[in-house]
């Protein structure tokens, strides 16, 4: 059950007078004199309870918050240092699952267009990509962070750009593989990987580099399936590289970035 504040004390204690009472001025002014210092009393309850909640919390109650859970301020604004409290809730809480730290930083960087992800290398590290951008004050936080949430024992880093991804040095994407052969006229691929870092829509290239290389444009991916706008023209065989089609103009360069003049490097941090 939800709590609510109760602003009119005094309005329902008049009200439930009994009849005989009703127009008595001395007995309605006892009254009211009681339901004001009720009322005097909610208020002050209602602000040290909201004052106390996360959402709510400002100033030196938020410091205190803070404080608790282990977390400061570190020079930035409120609605950043309530994104960092909560990082470091789950950071307290963390059990070094891929869930567990990708939730650190989804919570910490608080925007749904910044797409974190992780790989686990062996024996015992792991990376966390971040598309950005990330200012360098949060980088290092988050990075401390996740420095507290990983098992002992395992190594992580955090890469992150104070840039857009557009506008960031990159790697050309590497390829994910079919899972089978496709033939021609096919409306659907398969891909053995995890597609997650392929867009929801969009074009895939086949085979680059061979006689038979396509680019086919897809509606939707469920999963590791594409289902394409229209169908194979040619046959492909299992493990034939599947890609995305960048819309960069430069290898490695932003779509607005000069290649003379080059883009923004990414941020290594041990996390």
């Amino acid at each position: 059950m939800a709590f609510a504040q109760i602003t009119d004390h005094e309005v329902q204690a008049l009200a439930r007078l009994a009849v005989q009472y009703a127009d008595a001025p001395r007995v309605r002014a006892l009254v009211s004199a009681g339901a004001s210092a009720v009322q005097t009393a909610e208020d002050v309850l209602w602000q040290l309870f909201t004052g106390r909640l996360l959402d709510s919390a400002t100033g030196t109650q938020l410091d205190n918050l803070g404080a608790v859970v282990g977390q400061s301020r570190g020079g930035g604004t409120e609605v950043q240092f309530k994104a960092l409290i909560r990082g470091r809730i789950l950071a307290n809480r963390s059990d070094n699952t891929t869930e567990a730290l990708l939730g650190i930083v989804r919570a910490v960087l608080d925007d749904v267009s910044v797409v974190a992800t992780l790989t686990r290398y062996a024996p015992a590290s792991f990376v966390i990509d971040v598309s950005g951008p990330v200012s360098a004050l949060i980088a290092t936080t988050l990075a401390a962070m996740l420095a507290d949430a990983r098992a002992a024992g395992v190594g992580g880093s955090l890469v992150t750009s104070t840039e857009v991804a557009a506008e960031t040095f990159a790697f050309g994407f590497p390829c994910d593989f079919l899972t089978a052969l496709t033939g021609a006229g096919a409306g659907t691929l398969v891909v053995a990987g995890d597609a997650e870092l392929f867009p929801a829509s969009g074009t895939l290239r086949i085979d680059e580099g061979t006689l038979v290389a396509e680019d086919r444009a897809y509606t939707s991916r469920e999963g590791s399936t594409f289902t394409l706008t229209g169908v194979t023209a040619n046959a492909h065989p299992a493990n034939a590289c599947v890609s995305p089609v960048s819309d960069t103009s430069g290898a490695g360069f932003g779509d607005s970035t000069d290649p003379l003049t080059g883009g923004v490097f990414a941020g290594t941090l041990t996390a």
